[in-house]
């Protein structure tokens, strides 16, 4: 979480599960996704956003961890591969393939208010988010790093130095 309290960690089990960094204790078992999930991410300290993919497609989820209660789903027409809050806390990002974009969701509306990628765009396997929530950083299969302006939606800039993937 924000505060360090606690983590969350998501499983190929189907589950997400809140842990007590202290005392190691196992606090919550939030249950709800029909896939595994593949990456979790704080939004606030009590509100985490999961998501869990299949080739049949992908969901995300806004969970109210102390109660274990799903908040609201968001799906897409994309696969979700990996998320990130931005600081604002009302928008997060999502990474996808097929097609391969960057997608910002709106939490309140549960809609996507924009998404952008270029034509013939490789994988994301990553995203984040910088801390005054003006770029992202996505990282491909291809072996690159690039910089996005979210408003724009506009590439800034690509670094191709990596051998593998990052």
């Amino acid at each position: 979480s924000r505060d360090g309290r606690t983590i969350l960690s998501s499983s190929e089990d189907h589950t997400l599960i809140l842990w007590d960094v202290r005392t190691g204790a196992r606090l919550h078992t939030l249950i709800g996704h029909a896939d595994g999930v593949i990456q979790c991410e704080w939004l606030t300290d009590k509100q985490a956003l999961s998501i869990s993919s299949s080739t049949s497609g992908s969901e995300c989820k806004l969970w109210d961890v102390d109660s274990e209660r799903e908040i609201r789903s968001f799906s897409s027409p994309g696969i979700m591969r990996s998320i990130t809050a931005c600081p604002d806390r009302h928008t997060f990002l999502t990474g996808e393939q097929y097609p391969n974009v960057v997608r910002a969701w709106n939490v309140e509306s549960r809609q996507e208010s924009r998404h952008f990628g270029e034509p013939g765009d490789d994988e994301i396997l990553c995203i984040g988010c910088t801390r005054d929530g003006r770029l992202c950083l996505t990282t491909t299969v291809q072996h690159e790093v690039k910089v996005w302006d979210i408003q724009q939606g506009k590439l800034l800039r690509r670094f191709t130095q990596h051998s593998g993937h990052v």
